[in-house]
């Protein structure tokens, strides 16, 4: 009997020793609760970058199939600048507003359309963050796509137009009607050989409204036929470096160099990534070898320029592969 009772004793002793107390539970619950807090907003934010990129990338496929079903993306409406008695300038504007309302909306199916006064109206926001964390306006007219005056010379500063969407989509429209062909450009500008530019907000007036996530652009090139080019600001990195040396740091970074269009659809839309137009000189990428130090670029007011650049450090960028 006394034996028995010492090893049901000696077993329960066992049990007891590797039961929890009440304290440690408690710990253990307060460390899942801390780490949860860290990581949770991390997944959550990964989530909604991967929804935001797939409904981006849904987004874009529509647009470049309405862009195709367009009879022509030239001459709509008016962008004319006279002179009144006074030598005050009197601007004619019909372009962006003839471009979605006799065009994109005959192809494209738009719940709303705004002009540049009432853009919230189409889920717009007043404000939006830029790439390098700035508070601006949303840009309403061309001209306000970047800061640089010789940019905007070569520019029309058409008025911007808004629509939304059944997909809950709010896009600004940022028209050109006298594009001209990608390469046959004036003065070897880019400018003018932009037709549009879209300015997207992924889930309207809800936020962050910030530019590399619900926020980014579309750029309409016109060369032999139409070319929308989505430049993708989430992955997006700008440096100074030596030109040849730059492809190998964009791989170092898991990135790749940007092309020639990027470099087109970057400048136009500059005021979303950077207030650092004015100190640009040019934003380079290799155009033929790296022991040939061969670079093409264009400058912060949209001018290509070839050439060699041995003895400075412009900026250069990689994007996303």
């Amino acid at each position: 009997m006394t034996f028995l009772t010492e090893h049901t004793n000696l077993k329960f002793s066992k049990r007891k020793a590797f039961a929890f107390t009440m304290a440690e539970l408690l710990i253990a619950l307060t460390i899942i609760g801390v780490l949860t807090a860290i990581i949770l907003p991390t997944i959550q934010d990964k989530i909604s970058k991967k929804q935001w990129e797939l409904h981006k990338k849904a987004l874009y496929s529509r647009m470049t199939q309405a862009i195709a079903l367009l009879p022509t993306v030239k001459g709509y409406g008016e962008y004319t600048v006279t002179q009144d008695e006074n030598g005050s300038d009197v601007v004619t504007d019909t372009a962006a507003m003839a471009f979605v309302t006799e065009g994109l909306s005959k192809v494209y199916k738009m719940n709303n359309i705004c002009d540049n006064t009432e853009f919230k109206k189409c889920g717009l926001p007043d404000k939006i963050f830029t790439f390098d964390d700035r508070n601006i306006s949303f840009p309403d007219t061309m001209h306000k796509l970047t800061n640089n005056t010789s940019a905007r010379n070569n520019m029309i500063n058409s008025k911007a137009v808004a629509y939304e969407t059944a997909n809950g989509d709010s896009v600004a429209v940022f028209y050109n009607p006298n594009c001209e062909t990608y390469g046959k450009a004036s003065s070897g500008n880019i400018m003018p050989s932009i037709c549009a530019n879209f300015i997207y907000d992924l889930n309207g007036l809800t936020g962050p409204n910030r530019v590399g996530q619900d926020i980014g652009a579309f750029t309409l090139v016109l060369r032999d036929g139409l070319e929308l080019l989505p430049f993708n600001l989430n992955g997006f990195t700008m440096f100074r470096d030596w030109p040849w040396q730059t492809a190998a740091t964009c791989r170092g970074k898991g990135l790749r160099w940007g092309n020639h269009d990027e470099l087109s659809a970057l400048i136009f839309n500059f005021v979303l990534v950077s207030s650092n137009t004015a100190g640009i000189e040019y934003i380079y990428n290799q155009a033929a070898t790296a022991t040939s130090r061969y670079f093409y670029g264009i400058n912060s007011n949209g001018a290509r320029s070839y050439g060699v650049r041995s003895s400075s450090q412009p900026y250069v960028f990689c994007v996303k592969p």
